[in-house]
């Protein structure tokens, strides 16, 4: 290296974090962190500076990364594998245009949904002969082990308190699971369509694995994101693994697994199954391309398939794949262009064989399978003349405010929703530093087939989420990338690790590695003490109130009293569905002379005279009150349990939480610790046989 290119490789390097630091400096008033409360809704100069900075340093860190830094090119693969002859896909074409024709016909039935069901393996088993595991199996035990403590404690964090936290469980929730538990108590099994919540039914039938493993309520509800979203960590680092190597795998996994807002939707419900198979899809389809892996084509293919039968976000993932696969047609080196269009149509059958009859249904139903995409998509009418009125002013300025609102979310704007409405942008301050680094580093190079498919899952999901949707960002779409970013994000941290590591410095290999960890525990504790610490106090009059009547003995009966508060409303009908009770005007409450016949729970709420107060104490002197605020200090509603003359409290059967009492589904779970271990043991003996060798 030339002495001018060590001065200036530093220096750009170093110029870099300055404006990076600087600009998250003036954007939220603090140098290392990025959680103060903030009014995003004023705009100042800067708010001006901070953004200028911020795209200073991206183009810093664009100029910084020369071509030496580049990643050693993958070994040449084996041979190419030969495709199984045509006829022994006979069985995949079958049953797929069975399935499809049969619905066309006659509707979804049983039958339809076994063709479709057989559809993947007689797809994907004359394929399995050519997979290579090279990349997967096996791994040093250390490294087995450290990814084994790393997806740990991304379960633990999203399981601590599970159906507690977040304190606000947001009315779509409610309503999802209302309508999931109907599904399984008739014992529905419809994959296909749209059902009245505006999603599919196969986001539901999703859904209802948990619920058919580990009960109905808001716990067999929100496992099943809980698995997902520890399981995309595991995926994340393999997807870092095979196309750079072991340490940009270890560091995505990590920022993932402490990222707050993957934390939260992995609590809940919108978004982290079809994260899960969005990233499965990049893991496959960029280990067939770089394997030349025939059923890692197919595989991606149906990952990609599975992630259009969840969360609406996850349409994405077939413009994501379909712009991989031609930069993959054009930019392949590969001399038998027959054999990569090959693997494309590979793809594609997996996509379709997945997606299965919903793609005759999304075919000849097209307004309907939008669902809510109608209404919020920005060029519709209703759509647009909110941005205009929002933004006051013309297409010009409308596209300013969208573009700018979900390009700063990872640094500056909060959620626009109700769902999660973290008062903090998705990324955390060092999360965000590495953030620029990566994008810098893979702009450049974003021919590359790896760069290519996470900044197009990146750049895709930002333009079709929030550039094009009203009111971003809004991170019920947007937290399906927050995978592509932590793996951009371990990208920059990798590389600028490197640079502090010598040949002639052995102490450096040991103490950097060791200060990138440290770094990312400490940001990644200092995240969740702040998510936590939202957690617990974000809550609505409407919600605090069914988490008091969750408490509250099953003898009780509930009355609301309220102008606006109903019983029938989702979150007290999909939480507390054992629990009698009923609502009543205030007006009417004070009219109608108070019957007591069994113990009653009366919540009164802000919008509820003083004077319903006062009969109650004069009707009921020794009934208990208690006056609920909420986490800021607000009063909520009063609660006042009253005890008829003479009752005498059932003697109470000591019961088990939750989560303990769902013993339906924990032998899965159980059996899941234990194939996760197996592999650990198996390397064990891998290598004490490896060292008893001479």
């Amino acid at each position: 290296m030339a002495p001018s290119e060590s001065r200036r490789r530093p220096l750009l390097h170093l110029a870099a974090f300055v404006c990076a630091i600087c600009s998250n400096y003036f954007f939220t008033g603090e140098w290392f962190s990025r959680f103060a409360h903030l009014d995003t809704h004023v705009w100042t100069w800067r708010q001006t500076l901070a953004s200028v900075l911020l795209v200073l340093a991206l183009i810093l860190a664009t100029l910084a990364f020369a071509r030496r830094d580049d990643y050693p090119p993958a070994e040449a693969p084996r041979a190419t594998p030969r495709i199984a002859a045509w006829w022994w896909f006979l069985p995949f074409l079958l049953t797929w245009v069975g399935a499809n024709a049969l619905y066309l016909w006659q509707g979804e039935s049983s039958l339809v949904r076994w063709l479709w069901l057989l559809s993947l393996p007689a797809l994907v088993l004359p394929l399995l002969p050519t997979f290579d595991r090279r990349d997967f199996w096996p791994l040093p035990l250390w490294e087995y082990l450290l990814l084994l403590t790393i997806v740990g404690i991304a379960f633990a964090l999203r399981y601590l308190y599970l159906t507690d936290l977040p304190f606000h469980a947001d009315n779509d929730v409610a309503i999802m699971g209302s309508f999931t538990r109907e599904l399984v108590l008739a014992n529905n099994h419809t994959w296909v369509g749209m059902s009245s919540s505006s999603h599919q039914y196969s986001e539901h039938q999703l859904l209802a694995v948990g619920m058919r493993l580990f009960g109905t309520g808001h716990y067999g509800l929100v496992i099943g994101s809980v698995l997902a979203g520890t399981a995309t960590t595991a995926v994340v680092y393999f997807i870092g693994r095979v196309c750079w190597n072991r340490w940009v795998g270890l560091i995505a996994a990590t920022l993932l697994a402490f990222n707050h807002v993957h934390i939260h939707f992995s609590r809940i419900l919108f978004g982290p199954i079809t994260t899960l198979f969005l990233a499965l899809a990049c893991l496959f389809c960029l280990h067939g391309i770089r394997r030349q892996s025939p059923v890692s084509f197919a595989l991606a293919g149906v990952a990609t398939g599975a992630g259009l039968l969840g969360y609406y976000s996850g349409r994405v993932g077939i413009v994501v794949l379909g712009v991989v696969l031609l930069g993959y047609l054009w930019r392949s080196r590969d001399p038998d262009f027959l054999t990569r269009l090959r693997y494309t149509a590979l793809a594609l059958a997996g996509a379709a064989a997945a997606f299965g009859p919903n793609l005759v249904y999304a075919a000849t139903n097209l307004h309907s399978y939008n669902g809510r995409g109608n209404s919020v998509i920005l060029w519709n009418a209703v759509a647009w003349k909110h941005a205009t009125e929002t933004y006051g002013g013309g297409w010009d300025v409308v596209l300013f405010e969208q573009c700018r609102r979900t390009l700063l979310a990872p640094f500056f704007y909060p959620d626009s929703g109700s769902i999660c409405h973290l008062t903090e942008p998705m990324l955390g301050s060092l999360a965000g530093f590495l953030l620029v680094l990566g994008l810098g580093f893979g702009l450049r190079r974003a021919v590359q087939p790896a760069f290519l498919h996470v900044l197009a899952w990146l750049g895709l999901t930002f333009l079709c989420g929030g550039i094009l949707t009203i009111d971003p960002p809004f991170w019920p779409h947007l937290n399906v990338a927050l995978p592509a970013m932590s793996l951009l994000g371990a990208v920059g941290a990798e590389r600028f690790a490197r640079l502090f590591v010598a040949d002639d410095r052995p102490i450096s290999r040991i103490a950097v590695p060791w200060a990138v960890a440290v770094a990312l525990l400490l940001s990644g504790a200092q995240n969740f003490i702040v998510y936590f610490d939202f957690a617990t106090r974000h809550v609505s009059a409407r919600v605090l109130a069914m988490r008091e009547i969750q408490d509250l003995e099953s003898y009780y009966r509930v009355v609301l009293v309220s102008t606006n508060t109903r019983w029938d409303h989702a979150a007290f009908q999909f939480f507390c569905p054992d629990t009698e009770g009923r609502d009543i005007a205030p007006a009417d409450f004070l009219a109608q002379p108070l019957e007591l016949t069994k113990p009653t729970a009366f919540l009164l709420f802000r919008d509820a005279p003083v004077e319903c107060k006062k009969l109650l104490q004069e009707r009921f002197p020794f009934a208990l009150h208690e006056d609920v605020k909420d986490g800021w200090g607000t009063h909520a509603f009063t609660m006042v349990r009253v005890l008829p003359e003479g009752f005498v409290a059932p003697v109470r059967r000591t019961s088990l939480p939750e989560s303990a009492r769902l013993f339906a589904g924990w032998p899965y779970l159980l059996g899941l610790g234990i194939l996760l271990l197996l592999p650990g043991v198996l390397l064990y003996r891998r290598e004490q046989m490896c060292a008893a060798v001479p």
